[in-house]
């Protein structure tokens, strides 16, 4: 009689890091590229570039050799001159949407709703895919998901409306809700299980080396229009993929379709030089028991725990996407500073692993965001409007020193979540942090460039108290490395029967229990 075996099992015979798994790998790292373009594509076409005057007109009396950057206390001057004629930008009309559409005085913050819009759409994408992914597979929100943001992309570079470039970057992070859900998942399916924190790994360097791909061709393309079609246009050839990406093995053995699953593995074998392994797939045994959003809340010590959370998620990603769109007002250079600031997460995706393995999820999280904290702040108390290169390079180093600090928490923050919250409702618990990350990503644009009309120091300072303030709110929250993850919910009613448990748990998403046993990582995809 055959022998029948889990995923995992299989793919020991298999192999479990082979030539099959290493093509998957580089196809995942291109199709990630897109996706990550449009994340941070903001911080340049939406930049709002210092002004001067023209000298057409008396009521700018300033010299046309001087300009004025967002934060100088000349900068909002314009906006009391009656005549446009009297000013103009440092950079051509093609510059960014600012440029573009005047997007100025009482339309400034139009081009942060903009950046902002995307982060939003990720959150609702991310909901509505989900039923969409269980129902018809992740390989199809995957690359319907690649599409959208590519066409979508391609096409606000041809809109003459800032209201049509405005719903383009709403459908894009719609989109993007749908990868994040499937990516990483397919990633590391078919990979055994010691490996998979590398697959996972590989993406992150993909989109590292994105991250430092955009600051270079946005420095070398300062036109918003082509640079939207260099960043798009071009990886049109990654949809190309869908034939030699299989469908998540895992969710054909949920939904019984064992067969389609084997042949997957069977193909994998074969291109990884393994015989035919002698074994069947065995059906999945899940559970279909699940508490609901209500039991995050139900009882202090839960209700606390997800507050806090909630919380750090937060600002987690406020901060990590905030110094990156805040680099211009680091050291004076946004292209270098932004590349700067990306480069650090490179060390920063090896940290986490080897800080987190040796003292633990706890002080792993607190300690880089406290650090990060104390690094952002500590930007605020150095001039930022000077030349004297002591001071740019200070500014800049902080920042380094905060974006690395910030992407080690951003991803040792998921792993203590999923170990924190007991298995009944810990999909529910990692939607909802999910969500607060994206909103406090949404809010990213305002802090990080909005606030510098107001004072120029104002976005570091508030990124920094509230890193702080999330790491010593955290200290309230349980170690959980070597730590038996917990099962059951912590009710104070010991006297209730299980099956009464069940019943007023109700029903649960199958397939949200089979992922979030270590595969789903999307907090910052």
């Amino acid at each position: 009689m055959t022998e029948e075996v889990n995923v995992d099992d299989y793919l020991e015979h298999v192999g479990e890091f082979g030539k099959k798994q290493i093509i998957l790998q580089v196809m995942f790292c291109f199709l990630i590229i897109p996706s990550t373009y449009q994340k941070f594509i903001g911080s340049f076409v939406g930049k709002n570039p210092a002004w001067r005057c023209t000298g057409l007109s008396s009521e700018c009396n300033h010299t046309s050799s001087l300009s004025f950057k967002i934060g100088h206390k000349f900068y909002d001057q314009r906006c009391s001159m009656k005549n446009r004629s009297s000013w103009e930008f440092v950079q051509p009309k093609t510059f960014s949407i600012v440029t573009e559409w005047d997007l100025v005085c009482e339309n400034k913050e139009l081009s942060y709703l903009a950046n902002s819009v995307l982060y939003i759409g990720n959150a609702v994408g991310a909901g509505l895919l989900m039923a969409v992914s269980d129902r018809f597979g992740r390989k199809i929100v995957l690359f319907s998901s690649v599409a959208g943001i590519i066409l979508s992309g391609f096409i606000s570079a041809f809109v003459q409306t800032f209201w049509l470039f405005f719903l383009l970057r709403l459908v894009i992070g719609i989109a993007l809700g749908g990868l994040s859900l499937s990516i990483y998942i397919l990633a590391t399916e078919l990979v055994g299980p010691k490996f998979r924190a590398l697959s996972g790994t590989i993406i992150w360097f993909a989109f590292t080396l994105t991250l430092c791909l955009i600051g270079l061709q946005a420095w070398l393309i300062p036109d918003w229009r082509v640079l939207e079609i260099i960043i798009s246009a071009p990886y049109i050839f990654v949809l190309l993929f869908w034939k030699f990406v299989p469908e998540s093995i895992r969710w054909l053995r949920v939904n019984e379709r064992l067969e389609e699953a084997e042949k997957i593995l069977h193909d994998a074998a074969r291109v990884n030089g393994k015989p035919k392994p002698n074994v069947k797939l065995s059906k999945a045994e899940t559970e279909t028991k699940c508490g609901t959003y209500a039991d995050l809340f139900r009882t202090w010590p839960m209700c606390k725990a997800t507050l806090i959370q909630s919380y750090a998620w937060f600002v987690n990603g406020m901060v990590y996407y905030g110094i990156s769109m805040a680099s211009d007002n680091l050291g004076g250079d946004m292209y270098r500073d932004f590349i700067l600031t990306s480069l650090v997460e490179i060390p920063a995706n090896i940290l986490v692993v080897v800080l987190g393995n040796k003292y633990g999820r706890r002080y792993t999280t607190i300690s880089t965001m406290m650090l990060s904290g104390v690094s952002c702040g500590s930007v605020a108390f150095i001039p930022g409007d000077t030349d004297v290169p002591g001071y740019q390079w200070s500014r800049v180093a902080l920042g380094m020193m905060g974006k690395l600090c910030i992407t080690v928490s951003f991803n040792e923050i998921y792993l203590w979540s999923v170990e924190l919250n007991p298995t009944v409702v810990r999909s529910q618990g990692m939607g909802v942090f999910q969500i607060t990350s994206r909103l406090g990503a949404a809010s990213a644009p305002w802090v990080a460039q909005w606030l510098t009309h107001f004072h120029g120091p104002l976005p570091f300072l508030l990124m920094g108290g509230l890193a702080i303030s999330a790491a010593v709110v955290s200290f309230a929250l349980s170690e959980t490395k070597d730590v038996e993850t917990a099962e059951e919910l912590p009710w104070k009613d010991k006297n209730v029967h299980r099956k009464d448990k069940n019943k007023e748990m109700g029903e649960c998403n199958v397939l949200q229990v089979e992922n979030f046993h270590g595969e789903d990582k999307v907090a910052r995809v």
